[in-house]
């Protein structure tokens, strides 16, 4: 399962918060790839077997990651959002600022993933999102419909034609 709290937020939290979602993905049968920029790792202590943290000055593409996962926990970027939808995957989003409440809306709307918070993170809600067949069959047909759309180099005729 792909990880990541965007490029800014990292900074922003405390220890505490990486250490309580570290603790839920411990506890449950999967890996997990914290994909986590220009974060101090030292904050997340001793990790894991089931966790990898990348992060300093190591840097994950997001987009390459989630070609490789069966689901996405993230913190509702409109970038990590969408990424996570044309990868066909289901979604754990925890928004915290910006627009990432309004992505985890859709998200949860559209039935490709969940929404919850930090404090409400658990090894149940993880397994979930790992496991739902309904969700995962909705993250499928999206990542369909967005394949079938026409890239934005065919619609800049047509949006010239409008002028």
């Amino acid at each position: 399962m792909a990880v990541t709290l965007g490029t800014f937020l990292p900074q922003l939290m405390e220890g505490e918060q990486f250490r309580s979602a570290v603790a839920a993905m411990s506890e449950v049968d999967a890996e997990f790839v914290f994909a986590l920029g220009n974060t101090d790792l030292e904050q997340l202590g001793e990790l894991p077997a089931n966790l990898r943290a990348v992060g300093g000055s190591d840097w994950l593409p997001w987009n390459a990651l989630l070609r490789t996962c069966t689901a996405s926990v993230h913190h509702g970027g409109s970038g990590s959002s969408m990424a996570s939808m044309e990868a066909g995957l289901p979604q754990l989003v925890l928004p915290s600022v910006s627009e990432s409440g309004i992505n985890a809306d859709a998200v949860a709307r559209r039935g490709v993933g969940l929404r919850s918070s930090y404090q409400e993170l658990s090894p149940e809600l993880l397994e979930r999102v790992l496991s739902d067949r309904a969700m995962r069959a909705a993250a499928e047909e999206v990542r369909r419909e967005l394949a079938a759309m026409p890239a934005p180099a065919e619609l800049v005729p047509r949006l010239l034609a409008l002028c």
